[in-house]
């Protein structure tokens, strides 16, 4: 029969009330093909609605992750902040909201975190390398394989390095001096510090050599110091030598007093005709003592006032006027006669007057006592140039051009013997240069041999300048001097 709800075909079977204990009922039956097609269209309808779910929400998740994508893509390096999402969802795209902004918080705080330590590590890069580019002392750092990681300009300096590019290269391709790399190999597998001092042919330079192991993985490095100690040999020696000098210019007059004086106590006392003689010897020793004291004194004076010297204005040519007056009669003693060419007393400069008398008297005492019977002695003074030049010339004995670097040493003689004679302690021209530079003046020397000798000083004409803002000037020592052999 055909249903008219469903309109399918059915047959159905009937059964009766319970007969052999069978249960009563109605059994309907439908094709199998009929059932097969209706369970083909129910398929195909959902699988059509699964198919319109998905594609919408695929569409919808591919546009959130998207969004994602294209702003972690488009989001700068230098960002002060990751941006936050607000999509304010109670699904899965609100649980990825959330998670995102926690992560761009926790990437904010790092980012922010790494930027303070990039700048301090530049910051602490640019200050030990202005540290270490200014310092007086030459760095080298090398590795194991003796490759240049650093140097200063003050290395570069004192090992003549080319302009061009050094580091990575080789230490043994730009030394040249077998010292220092005999002494780098050494100190490569040693963990102490070893120094060395070495000469520097080239540039005649005394150098301290300090290496310090340098921690590098996996070979260990080394850090080279370079101190260059030429100038605190030389003050050394200098000092060596002064004392020296001292010592022997203090014992010679105490000798001849002490002769006298043995002379004297042994009988010569009561010799009417060599006592007097002896006792003159001895005065005329104890007051060149007693002068070499003086000078001695005055040269320590000068050196620890160097900075604490207070200047006042002072009238050159007075100054030199009257030292002239006073050695006049000293010259004509010995034959010479003194010149005064200059009349102006105008010209000031900041000086102290006791010690513009001490360079004068010093010049005008040489030109004498170096002099010529019959010679001259000239003192002049002008102005120029915003200066003014004191000259003293003489007409004497001149001095050799092997001696003409070394007259403003302490104690140096050109003729000791002669120096001696003339009472001259060795110590005038050392005080005379350094005063010269305390008052921030110059000194030049032209010397002819056997035609005589030029001095010339030049001091800042004093102006409205303060001595406190002219005592703040570079203060220059003598300047290099000339000497000319005379034609026979």
């Amino acid at each position: 029969m055909t249903s008219l709800s469903l309109k399918w075909q059915l047959i159905l079977c009937a059964v009766g009330p319970a007969i052999a204990g069978l249960l009563a009922g109605i059994l309907n039956y439908v094709p199998a093909q009929t059932l097969l097609w209706q369970c083909c269209a129910a398929a195909i309808a959902g699988a059509g609605c699964c198919w319109v779910a998905q594609t919408n929400l695929s569409a919808l998740v591919n546009t959130q992750i998207e969004s994602l994508q294209k702003l972690g893509q488009n989001l700068p390096l230098e960002q002060q902040r990751v941006p936050t999402l607000y999509l304010d969802r109670a699904d899965i795209f609100g649980d990825w909201e959330r998670q995102w902004n926690r992560t761009a918080d926790e990437v904010c705080r790092y980012a922010e975190g790494l930027r303070h330590g990039i700048r301090e590590l530049e910051d602490n890069r640019a200050l030990l390398e202005t540290v270490l580019g200014t310092m007086s002392e030459g760095l080298v750092a090398i590795d194991g394989q003796r490759r240049i990681l650093f140097l200063n300009q003050a290395a570069r300096k004192l090992l003549s390095l080319p302009g061009r590019e050094v580091v990575g290269r080789a230490i043994w391709e730009l030394l040249r001096s077998k010292q220092l790399l005999a002494h780098v190999e050494e100190s490569m597998g040693s963990s102490d510090v070893q120094k060395l001092q070495i000469e520097l042919s080239r540039q005649k330079t005394i150098v301290e050599v300090s290496t310090v192991p340098l921690p590098l993985d996996p070979v260990p490095g080394l850090m080279i110091v370079l101190r260059d100690v030429t100038e605190l040999r030389r003050l050394e020696r200098s000092r060596r030598e002064f004392f020296s000098s001292v010592s022997h210019e203090l014992k010679t007059p105490l000798t001849s007093i002490q002769c006298y004086a043995d002379t004297l106590l042994e009988g010569a006392l009561e010799d009417p005709q060599n006592n007097r003689v002896f006792l003159e010897r001895i005065v005329e020793q104890s007051e060149r003592l007693n002068e070499l004291i003086q000078d001695i004194l005055r040269l320590a004076r000068i050196e620890s006032e160097f900075d604490q010297l207070n200047l006042s204005p002072v009238r050159i040519g007075l100054i030199a006027t009257e030292c002239v007056n006073e050695r006049v009669a000293v010259a004509r003693s010995r034959d010479v006669t003194l010149h005064v060419e200059s009349t102006e007393t105008a010209h000031v400069v900041l000086a102290e007057p006791a010690g513009l008398r001490s360079i004068i008297e010093n010049l005008v005492n040489n030109a004498i006592n170096y002099n010529h019977p019959g010679g001259q002695v000239f003192v002049r003074w002008f102005a120029a140039d915003a200066q003014v030049v004191l000259e003293v010339e003489d007409t004497g004995i001149g001095i050799a051009e092997e001696h003409v670097e070394h007259v403003f040493e302490r104690f140096y003689r050109v003729s000791k013997a002669r120096s001696r004679d003339d009472g001259g302690t060795g110590l005038g021209l050392a005080i005379v240069k350094h005063l010269v530079q305390l008052f921030h003046g110059t000194i030049e020397l032209e010397s002819h041999l056997g035609r005589g000798t030029l001095f010339r000083l030049r001091f800042p004409l004093h102006s409205e300048e303060s001595p406190t803002e002219l005592h703040n000037r570079p203060r220059l020592g003598h300047q290099h001097a000339s000497t000319k052999e005379a034609k026979p």
